[in-house]
């Protein structure tokens, strides 16, 4: 067994630890106290996913701190191990990458899940990689290899989390689970039992499936663990956990049963500040033929059961003869572009995330194509650059013969240039003084020009075209009435998106196709929004080390963002926190942009449009597609809305935080009906009433307490407690009254905000009965005594405490706890129960 160790700090050592396994009788024996450690100095910084190739002595890593996939001969039989690494590819993104090996073709697959992608690269013929999947995808991390099946599987941990299967060249691909599952981060294949294993570190969960996604079983689930890895190895399951109290760890669990039965049941390192991230086995590997053997394939070759398949590289394409491949777009098949007032420049999109590899030395620059170019598009299919150089529009082949030609010329200066890459249409926008502005379409088919908007125009810029939505997006207006408008392409039904209130200096704008979600510069910060204006947000990525941000491009899953003069920054928006690197030696830019065929689809996928039509969740099959419900729902007749069938006896409502919904459960069978409405979007408390059959929920995005009927319908808001700069946690109803107790916990370190706990009436009169407290959360009321309960988690150590139901008389009854959830009430015994989620005690 091999774990990667890692102290996160600069300059610190890493460490791969071995621990030897011996299994005789299907019995994994795990010698514990024999752990063999190899140091790296220098060049290993990070690594958070290794893989070993048994027969050929190779282990394979991806450090995320160079962003590099390596390779290092590694013999720990030998007496002297030659321990030499050899860099595999570079320019992968920073962040939750996973490596998965097929030992018989000799090929290494991953998921970037910055980049949207699934890759295989040959290590036969260095070098050589090909994206498998990248459409339909939104965040894959985890990946799978077997070989012997012929499956790659890889899960997907976007806003619609599944994991998928494909043939080992990306066919066939086919969704097999997507239900009841929130962060699959990391999976593994048993190839002897034919089962697929994978770690869900939202669900806290360990779990199996058959490999086409059926006979699902939960392994085990262990609250307050964060699961990053999964090795399956005989008879036993190793994961690991980066535990807040015990560091990073591998921990191991029957693969059947869960149990932890092999006495010492931790693998930890030594030093308690280095953390173990990744887990994978040296041990033999099943085999089979290799048809790739005989070196069949110019690039890369992947061994199905029959006969070798060939692949062709990026920017290359298969011939005739299924052997060999041509060039068809060259080096720059995807391509960062940017511009400064005199000069274009292209560089490949790798250069992103290692800028001395792809930009410093290598990138394509064209000098003195203008003086005063502050807007670009490309069209990935033509791959063509359209620049505006002040008010002349033209544009340049980006291989080939780099002569630029001039398309149209504006009547003035040109504020926002874009292209739809289907019609080949140009639409541009002038008009800098006041109450003026246009917007404009040239037809490169029969060179015509047409105003498309001629009047209601402020200063009209950032115009941005979304061609399968038949949408254009520009900013409009000054300093106090800026708005952020949408139109037909025709100019017609003309929307604001985002008004002058929630806007103070917006500079520029791009939309993610893929999410369709529009981000845009807002004085020195980032925000996004929907396209229909719902759910503005900032977008919280540490872009305050721009100095000025101007101009801003959405690739992918990054934001790239351009400083007044400076650099660009690169914002990876699938980390948390702050996620920027910057590319220093780009300066001056006026305008980025990235040519990407897939960014660029010229139809919509089945699940494109409206979501394929489904309600719920869209599968798409090839040019079809496939409707599915949510845990909880079930598929009406139509194939496309989901309903839920509420129980009307003997049943309990839990709210789920995980998967942001509100359940019935059966207390007879395990029968679980969601509740069906749309507000619930991220609940904490639930409360029903069963005088009024009403149920009652407080969120933490809304900060309202609402209440519908069990059915979903009558939709109501009891009260908005982000009035009170507060969300409410847990609910608790007076059955005499009416009257609904909740614990507030401040959202704001404001002195109006409010914690403690409030009441609200039937009506929806409200009072702030306590004021005091950190961070309360379970709350329950006894009216006979006349007795109120609440807890609170945020003091050390946690405190259960009892008022009168007017709020006064406050006294603490107990505190030797430290994560009180949940009270309960036995009125007949005069007995109260209290939950320890950290200790998992009552």
């Amino acid at each position: 067994m091999l774990g990667s160790n890692v102290k996160y700090a600069f300059n610190d050592r890493t460490h791969l630890l071995s621990i030897p396994l011996q299994t005789e009788n299907g019995n994994t024996t795990v010698y514990f106290n024999r752990t063999y450690t190899v140091s790296y100095n220098n060049y290993l910084t990070r690594p958070e996913s290794i893989d070993v190739d048994y027969g050929r002595k190779q282990l394979y890593i991806y450090d995320r701190y160079t962003a590099t996939l390596q390779k290092i001969n590694f013999n720990p039989e030998s007496s002297n191990p030659n321990l030499t690494l050899t860099y595999l590819h570079s320019g992968l993104s920073r962040g939750e990458v996973k490596i998965a090996l097929d030992w018989i073709s000799n090929n290494l697959y991953w998921t970037d899940p910055t980049f949207r992608s699934v890759t295989v690269q040959s290590l036969r013929n260095d070098g050589n990689y090909k994206i498998l999947v990248f459409d339909n995808v939104e965040k894959p991390t985890g990946i799978a290899v077997d070989p012997i099946h012929q499956y790659l599987f890889w899960s997907d941990v976007g806003s619609l989390p599944k994991i998928e299967r494909s043939t080992l060249t990306g066919s066939s691909r086919k969704t097999i689970v997507s239900q009841g599952i929130a962060y699959p981060i990391a999976l593994d294949v048993d190839i002897a039992s034919s089962k697929l294993y994978w770690v869900d570190s939202y669900r806290d969960s360990v779990e199996r499936s058959n490999l086409d996604g059926t006979d699902r079983v939960m392994i085990k689930r262990l609250a307050h663990s964060t699961f990053l890895d999964i090795q399956v190895f005989s008879d036993v399951i190793l994961t690991t956990d980066i535990d807040i109290n015990l560091g990073g760890l591998v921990r191991l669990f029957n693969k059947d049963t869960g149990e932890d039965d092999k006495g010492n049941t931790l693998v930890r390192s030594a030093k308690m500040d280095f953390h173990i991230t990744c887990v994978t086995l040296y041990a033999p590997q099943p085999t089979t033929t290799d048809h790739c053997a005989s070196s069949p394939c110019e690039n890369i070759c992947v061994s199905e059961s029959t006969r070798p398949v060939c692949l062709c590289a990026e920017g290359f394409a298969l011939n005739s003869d299924g052997r060999t491949c041509s060039e068809t777009t060259g080096s720059l098949h995807r391509a960062l572009v940017w511009a400064t007032t005199t000069t274009l420049c292209a560089a490949d999109i790798r250069g992103i995330h290692d800028e001395s590899e792809y930009i410093t030395s290598n990138k394509t620059c064209f000098s003195n194509v203008g003086s005063n170019i502050n807007w670009i598009t490309v069209d990935s299919h033509d791959r063509k650059i359209i620049f505006a150089d002040g008010s002349d529009i033209f544009a340049m082949a980006l291989d080939g013969v780099h002569t630029k030609q001039r398309i149209t010329s504006a009547t003035e200066t040109v504020t926002g240039l874009a292209v739809d890459w289907g019609d080949k249409n140009v639409y541009w926008c002038q008009g800098q003084p006041s109450g003026t502005g246009k917007i404009n379409v040239f037809s490169q088919t029969t060179t015509n020009i047409h105003t498309l908007i001629a009047s209601g125009l402020d200063n009209p810029k950032a115009l941005n075209i979304i061609p399968l939505l038949s949408t254009m997006i520009w900013i409009n207006g000054r300093l106090g009435s800026y708005q952020i408008k949408k139109a037909h392409v025709h100019g017609n039904d003309i929307q604001t998106i985002v008004s002058f209130m929630d806007l103070s200096e917006p500079r520029d704008l791009t939309v993610d196709i893929a999410s369709q979600r529009l981000y845009f510069i807002d004085g020195n910060a980032l925000k996004s929004v929907q396209l229909d204006g719902t759910k503005l947000t900032a977008v919280d990525v540490g872009v305050a080390m721009s100095l000025l941000p101007l101009k801003l491009h959405s690739y992918k899953n990054h934001l790239l963002v351009a400083d007044a003069g400076i650099n660009i920054d690169v914002v990876s928006l699938t980390n948390t926190g702050s996620a920027t690197y910057t590319l220093n030696t780009l300066a001056s830019v006026t305008d980025i942009c990235v040519v990407d065929i897939t960014e660029q689809p010229k139809e919509n996928g089945p699940c494109d449009a409206n979501n394929g039509n489904c309600e719920h969740i869209c599968i798409p099959l090839g040019r079809y597609r496939i409707c599915q419900c949510s845990y909880g729902f079930i598929l009406d007749s139509n194939k496309e809305t989901c309903s839920s069938e509420q129980l009307s006896d003997n049943f309990m409502y839990v709210s789920d935080w995980t998967h942001d919904k509100v359940y019935q459960v059966s207390l007879i069978n395990d029968a679980v009906n969601a509740l069906d409405s749309s507000t619930v979007d991220a609940p904490t408390g639930v409360l029903y009433n069963s005088i009024t059959n009403r149920i009652y929920w407080g969120d933490t995005t809304s900060n309202y307490i609402q209440s519908a009927n069990v059915n979903g319908a009558g939709y109501s808001v009891l009260i908005d407690v982000g009035a009170y700069r507060a969300h409410p946690d847990r609910l608790a109803i007076d059955y005499s009254t009416g009257n609904i107790y909740y614990t507030a916990v401040n959202t704001s370190q404001l002195p109006a905000s409010f914690t403690g706990i409030g009441i609200v009436s039937p009506n929806g009169h409200h009072r702030k009965l306590i004021s005091e407290g950190v961070n309360p959360r379970a709350v329950e009321i006894d009216p006979s005594k006349g007795f109120l309960f609440w807890t609170d988690f945020g003091t050390t150590l946690a405190v259960l405490k009892r008022a009168d139901t007017d709020g006064t008389n406050i006294v603490t009854l107990y505190s030797a706890m430290i994560e009180p959830n949940g009270i309960a009430i036995d009125t007949s015994a005069s007995a109260l129960y209290v939950t320890d989620g950290k200790t998992n005690i009552i």
